[in-house]
């Protein structure tokens, strides 16, 4: 809830760098001075985006039960110990004032840059669900137009609706064009496909050292933060290191042996990898 921060500018340059497209989360809106539409605004201003909101808050600060959703037009709250216990229902009447007008704002930034959006628009006509949706994800793939959601992370508000905009709003892999370097021919360019039946190609960007689950050396691993572009990730699988292709070694300096000088990561399925997958939708 302290808007647009210096990390936020600098993800912002990255996100635009290599074209990913974008979902925006204003977090902790259970905070004592939250405003969410005042950092919506420093969207706009600092980060130069065609941003709206598609959530409305119920309440504010100690307040703040869930929000409205401004594209099926539905109250969503969250109650229990983590937010756990999900109740949709109809807008409150004190909010459906504001909720129409924020609503017609998202129609209007969308329409700004989707034609067949902006056709409703022009007659006055108010889109069905699934046009609004549509819209909002033609816009968000092409980068025209940015999502803004609410909630409050710690107390697990607002989360569930942002995984659902993940699947609604961003490409699917097979709508993605990955480049790689083909390092057998003087490092062309070459154009992934997304086919999980091809050799694979990923990119292992963050290193987990000495995350082993036992205190023992021998059962020492790193775990490898991947983002497959072709091909498929499968448990005990084995898979070539490309920037290392001779070995990749042990840094564990308490075991040393030449089983650990290998060329190869070993893919050892993890438990709460599956977590996300049972979520059910909420919209």
């Amino acid at each position: 809830m302290g808007g647009v921060q210096s990390q936020s500018i600098t993800v912002d340059r990255q996100m635009r760098r290599y074209q990913v497209p974008r979902l925006c989360f204003i977090n902790k809106c259970d905070r004592t001075g939250a405003d969410p539409f005042r950092v919506l605004q420093q969207v706009r201003d600092k980060l130069k985006l065609n941003a709206a909101a598609v959530h409305y808050p119920i309440g504010l600060e100690d307040q703040h039960d869930g929000v409205v959703c401004l594209v099926t037009h539905k109250a969503v709250t969250f109650s229990g110990k983590s937010g756990e216990i999900i109740t949709i229902g109809d807008v409150p009447e004190h909010l459906r004032d504001q909720v129409a007008k924020k609503r017609k704002e998202l129609v209007e930034a969308v329409s700004e840059v989707d034609d067949t959006l902006g056709e409703f628009f022009l007659r006055e006509e108010t889109p069905e669900v699934e046009d609004l949706r549509a819209a909002i994800r033609r816009a968000t793939i092409a980068r025209t137009f940015s999502p803004v959601f609410m909630g409050s992370a710690f107390k697990n508000r607002g989360v569930q609706l942002l995984l659902d905009g993940v699947v609604d709003y961003l490409p699917a892999p097979h709508e993605v064009e990955n480049m790689a370097l083909d390092l057998d021919n003087d490092e062309a360019s070459v154009t992934l496909t997304a086919d999980p039946k091809a050799p694979l190609v990923g990119l292992a960007f963050k290193l987990e050292e000495g995350a082993g689950l036992s205190q023992s050396p021998r059962s020492a691993f790193a775990i490898v933060h991947t983002r497959p572009a072709k091909g498929a990730l499968r448990p005990e699988g084995r898979i070539p290191s490309a920037q290392y292709p001779d070995c990749l070694r042990n840094t564990n300096p308490s075991y040393t042996s030449r089983e650990t000088d290998i060329s190869f990561f070993t893919i050892r399925p993890v438990r709460a990898a599956h977590v996300l997958t049972d979520l059910p939708r909420h919209h």
